[in-house]
């Protein structure tokens, strides 16, 4: 089992699998980050330091701008209404951020700015210790008053406390808080779970003995194990069960013979079924298909098909095994998506994107 366990909670909002041509409602700059270094074009491999995408569905169109600095990291992010360039800028009704940096040499954050109508509405911001683990998160507000805080505590590498805090009117209030035992070995044993008064009221166990032999499992407690075992390639494989009151899942890793992760599977083990799989290219991470099911049914899948040069050119989605969408990707000679077009299952045109980009000198 990994010594690194979690370490930045925000960062559990990345999804679970990307599509690039598509955003959600709400803003999360986390996710775009993320999104954008696993399909978007490398900006050092492409030499740009600008992208503007522009999608088109029906009579809507959106305007996605990114910039980029030398090292290739993105500091800025802004998403409006095409219609609204054509506006005063006072009038301009958009929202995005802007990213800052520890060190001109890593991807470590130390502030990011919410911006919404051209304005900072609500700031990030980060400190680390020596090896470069989170020590704390505090968000502020326009104001810049402190809304929260997070804090982390660690022996070495291993995390051993969080705390969360929130503040209302300059009071600053523990709400919660984390405790991280380890086994001699450094495996994690137990995560104990405090609430707002300092009490104990959940546990997590990491343990492979079988249940019901050394442990009952109770409403305020759950038992994980994690393991590992060998494919019929000799390729690593993971093995995580998680017990909880009433549920019981089980999540089988599976990596190449380079140790990279090319497929996750997840089971509830009470009924028997799968909940859902996603597989990865084994060069660029990219998940290649995932599939969700219902009641043991597949209900969700969507494909990628790549050419020799590992672009996506196709995106295949279905429901219930019923195709549903085909989204096509364009390149120019240059290898840079500069477009593509999205198709319903009568095949008819919806959703068009566009790329731009500024090419360095």
């Amino acid at each position: 089992m990994t010594k690194h366990y979690l370490i930045f909670s925000v960062y559990i909002f990345l999804s679970f699998f990307s599509k690039a041509q598509i955003f959600k409602s709400s803003l999360n700059p986390y996710w775009i980050v993320y999104d954008d270094e696993a399909n978007g074009a490398s900006p050092k491999n492409h030499h740009f330091n600008f992208k503007e995408m522009i999608v088109k569905t029906g009579k809507k169109s959106m305007r996605y701008i990114y910039n980029y600095d030398a090292q290739g990291r993105m500091i800025a992010y802004l998403e409006e209404n095409t219609k609204d360039k054509l506006k005063n800028d006072n009038n301009k009704k958009n929202k995005g951020f802007l990213v800052s940096y520890m060190n001109s040499e890593d991807k470590l954050k130390e502030k990011i700015q919410y911006i919404k109508n051209s304005e900072v509405i609500i700031m990030d911001s980060f400190s680390y210790n020596k090896f470069n683990r989170t020590t704390s998160y505090t968000r502020f507000d326009k104001g810049h008053k402190l809304k929260n805080q997070d804090t982390y505590s660690y022996d070495s590498t291993l995390l051993k406390e969080h705390h969360a805090f929130r503040f209302k009117k300059d009071k600053k209030k523990e709400v919660s808080k984390e405790v991280y035992e380890y086994e001699s070995d450094l495996q994690l044993k137990k995560i104990t779970y405090y609430n707002q008064k300092n009490k104990a009221y959940k546990k997590t166990v990491f343990d492979c003995n079988p249940i019901g032999v050394n442990h009952k499992i109770s409403k305020d407690s759950s038992y994980k194990c994690v393991k590992y075992d060998k494919d019929s390639l000799g390729n690593k494989i993971q093995i995580t069960i998680e017990n909880v009151k009433n549920k019981s899942t089980k999540v089988i890793r599976y990596y190449n013979n380079q140790n990279k992760v090319v497929a996750h599977k997840y089971f509830d083990l009470k009924k028997d079924q799968p909940l859902y799989y996603s597989f990865y290219h084994p060069e660029t991470g990219v998940t290649i298909k995932h599939v969700t099911f219902h009641k043991g049914k597949e209900d969700y899948r969507f494909e990628i098909k790549f050419d020799d040069k590992n672009n996506k050119v196709e995106q295949i989605t279905y429901s219930k095994n019923k195709m549903t969408s085909v989204f096509k990707y364009d390149y120019n000679q240059q290898g840079l998506l500069v477009g593509g077009k999205g198709y319903n299952q009568r095949n008819q045109l919806k959703r068009v994107v566009t790329y731009n980009y500024g090419l360095k000198e």
